[in-house]
Formats: C-alpha cells, sequence, structure tokens
C-alpha cells in the first residue's frame, strides 16, 4: 500500500467516523451540523482519492479524480460556516457565507463535465494524475482565499479572546493550518510544480487535534462528550488497524471496498455500544486519573 492510499483511506475512516458519531451524540445545532458537515465531506473526498490513487486505468482515474473533486469544492465553504458559528460572527459574515455556497454548487455543476477535471497524463511517478480544467483555477483560488479568510477571522478572534474561548481558537487554528496546508500539497502538480501530496495524511491529524480540542476545552457541546471523545483515538485505531490489514490482504478488490463501507456504518454503533467500557479503561490511566488539565473537574458530572 503506497504511502498516498494509506492516507486517502485513514482519513476516510476517521473523519466518517467522527462525522457520525458527533451527528448521533450532539445536540445537532448548527455547530454540530456544521462540523459534521466538514468532516463528512472530507471522509468522501478521501474516499474516492483513495479510489483515484489505486486505479490502474485511465477511465476509473477519470472518474474517481471528478468524483473526489465534488466534495472537495465544498470542504473550504463548510469548514468556513463551522468557523464563523464558533466564532459567533454568522451574521457578519452571512453574505460571505451565501457566496461561498453559491460558487461552490456553481463549480460542482461544471465538475459534470470536463470544467474541473479535463484528464488524467502520467505526472512525477502518478501514472493518471488529474489534468485541470478551465474551472479549476476558479475552485482553486475559492479554496484559498476562504483558508486564508478564515484563518485570519481566528486569528483575529484569538488576540481578543480570553480564558477557554482563547485556547479552543488556538487549537482549532493550529489544526486549520496543519490540515488545510497538508490538504494544499495536492494541488503543486496539478500545475506540474515538482511537489508530491505528501501532506494528504496530515488531514487525520487535523481530525485528532480538533478530537482533543473537544475534550479538553468543550468545542462543542455533546453529551457525554467527556465519557467517550477521550477513547477516539483509541477506538479508530482499533478499528483501521484491521480495515487496513485487510486492504492488504486483499489486494484492494471489491471485498476491500465493501469493508471499508461496513466500517462506516458500523463503527459509529460499536462506538457508542462500547463506549463506557473502553472509557473505564482509559480513566484509570494517569493522564485522565487526575485533573491534569483543570477543566475536568466536572466530568463525572456528565452521566
Amino acid at each position: 500500500m503506497s504511502l498516498y492510499a494509506f492516507g486517502g483511506l485513514l482519513n476516510t475512516l476517521t473523519s466518517g467516523v467522527l462525522a457520525v458519531v458527533v451527528l448521533l451524540r450532539g445536540k445537532r445545532t448548527s455547530r454540530e451540523f456544521s462540523f459534521a458537515s466538514f468532516a463528512l465531506a472530507v471522509s468522501v473526498w478521501s474516499y474516492f482519492y483513495y479510489c483515484w490513487v489505486t486505479s490502474t486505468d485511465a477511465p476509473s482515474a477519470l472518474f474517481y479524480s471528478r468524483a473526489f473533486m465534488f466534495p472537495a469544492i465544498f470542504i473550504p465553504i463548510f469548514f468556513f460556516h463551522f468557523s464563523v458559528i464558533l466564532l459567533g460572527e454568522v451574521t457578519t459574515q452571512r453574505l460571505w457565507i451565501s457566496f461561498g455556497y453559491i460558487l461552490a454548487f456553481f463549480l460542482a455543476l461544471t465538475n459534470l463535465s470536463n470544467g474541473i477535471v479535463r484528464q488524467v497524463e502520467p505526472r512525477m511517478g502518478f501514472p493518471l494524475w488529474p489534468v485541470p480544467g478551465i474551472f479549476f483555477h476558479m475552485h482553486l483560488a475559492m479554496f484559498a482565499s476562504y483558508v486564508i479568510f478564515f484563518m485570519y477571522l481566528m486569528f483575529r478572534s484569538f488576540l481578543r479572546a480570553t480564558g477557554v474561548q482563547k485556547e479552543q481558537i488556538r487549537y482549532s487554528l493550529f489544526a486549520a493550518a496543519i490540515g488545510f496546508g497538508g490538504g494544499m500539497t495536492n494541488y503543486f502538480l496539478w500545475y506540474n510544480i515538482p511537489v508530491k501530496p505528501f501532506g494528504n495524511v496530515l488531514v487525520s491529524v487535523f481530525v485528532a487535534i480538533i478530537a482533543y480540542t473537544i475534550l479538553r476545552f468543550r468545542l462543542m457541546d455533546i453529551n457525554l462528550v467527556f465519557r467517550y471523545i477521550s477513547v477516539y483515538l483509541i477506538y479508530i485505531v482499533g478499528i483501521g488497524a484491521p480495515v487496513l490489514g485487510f486492504a492488504v490482504w486483499s489486494n484492494f478488490g471489491i471485498s476491500e471496498n465493501l469493508t471499508i463501507l461496513f466500517t462506516l456504518i458500523v463503527g459509529p454503533i460499536l462506538f457508542i455500544k462500547f463506549r463506557e467500557s473502553l472509557t473505564n479503561v482509559v480513566d484509570t490511566l494517569p493522564l485522565f486519573a487526575v485533573d491534569t488539565f483543570g477543566f475536568l473537574t466536572y466530568r463525572h458530572r456528565l452521566t
């Protein structure tokens, strides 16, 4: 398995399971829905990215490259929407939210043909790399603009914030820099710039940091969050490692794809079912047995 296929598969599982868990266990406010939309878009993008990397013929590679561009188009506006909800700036940024969604839908329509991906060809060791269509440049400009904009808004709010809110923004800003910085490495080869997408796997690091932020600073008001999100990474390794092992054993065949789908459906259900047992084990660790962070003294009230 190549690093790029591994990254796509890992991002699919981590982002997909987290999105479903947030929807199942959260209060389903706009904050939860906006984050879940973003995480689900990352998961779908990563799955089709994985399918594209493992494609062996041009028609399949072209199909999957266009398929992964659909969620990729919406990822920046989804996270921008989540960010302004987190910062309490929905009203002031309503115009940019609306414009972002309208532009994303327009770009998605152009992706139905060759507007975003024109063809695939060999580039820098990749036998079937996508070649940009005429509207791909507009997508990249939108992607970069919204990433820079919400990073600016986060940094501005960080300078003004105090206490726990400041820590929320600090970790979210750091996570966004890692996740989107790693994701941006996918774009160099589209313009024949000899840089491989080595940072793609960092998207999972972004998910891990957001999960840690939820644990430590209550980024979202999720019921029982301190009782189950602390074991999220342990659980994802528990389901991810067997799936990745099966992927190698089955030589990336149809059975492996069905295994990924099964994991995304059953994984959140098993997570909730065994959450208490896993949490009891984790709570015995020194990190969680004491009030290490100063924010967990009320954890026992979350029942």
